[in-house]
């Protein structure tokens, strides 16, 4: 009934837009105005009669997630790119936990989800952040389970000395043949 009653009203020239709203408060009307066609609803932030384009300037904001700034800006930087190019190089692309078929390890040799790992996180301590004691390849699940703190860093710091001695021995982390 009230779209009727626009269209009627709709080629009247006296008909102001305000009469026209007053005439859809209805949820979702159509209105026709200098024929035109809009849309109307009713704001569910503010009360009020909108266009469905209309952003109401009540809308709240989306929060975003406030991650760690700092080491967001530090993974961005040329060094921390090469670092972690250096440290893959060095693991030879293998997560070094599944490696070592330690923390429950379903393939011996992961590479695929590879990313660098700071056993001391960057908040605690920015020296540490490329230095490559510090830094060790492990592959998504293993990272999570080190994240979480069920891998211990002391075991992870371990894993890294014995990397570096058998790369000073020239061999491969592992117990791995060479051919990997």
């Amino acid at each position: 009934m009230i779209v009727n009653d626009m269209l009627q009203y709709s080629d009247n020239s006296d008909m102001v837009e305000s009469d026209l709203l007053s005439k859809s408060i209805v949820q979702g009307a159509w209105c026709f105005f200098y024929g035109v066609i809009r849309v109307l609803r009713s704001c569910r932030y503010c009360g009020r009669i909108h266009d469905i384009k209309y952003i109401c300037p009540k809308k709240p904001k989306k929060k975003r997630k406030q991650y760690d700034t700092e080491a967001v800006e530090f993974r961005r930087t040329n060094a921390w790119k090469k670092k972690s190019l250096d440290i893959r190089e060095r693991d030879h692309y293998l997560c070094q936990v599944c490696i070592r078929a330690a923390y429950m390890t379903y393939r011996p040799l992961t590479h695929h989800d590879i990313s660098v790992h700071h056993i001391i996180p960057i908040s605690e301590d920015k020296d540490l952040a490329l230095d490559d004691e510090n830094l060790i390849t492990l592959c998504a699940f293993h990272h999570e389970l080190a994240e979480s703190g069920q891998i211990p860093r002391s075991e992870l710091q371990k894993i890294v000395q014995e990397t570096t001695v058998h790369i000073a021995q020239n061999q491969t982390p592992g117990g791995l043949c060479d051919t990997v």
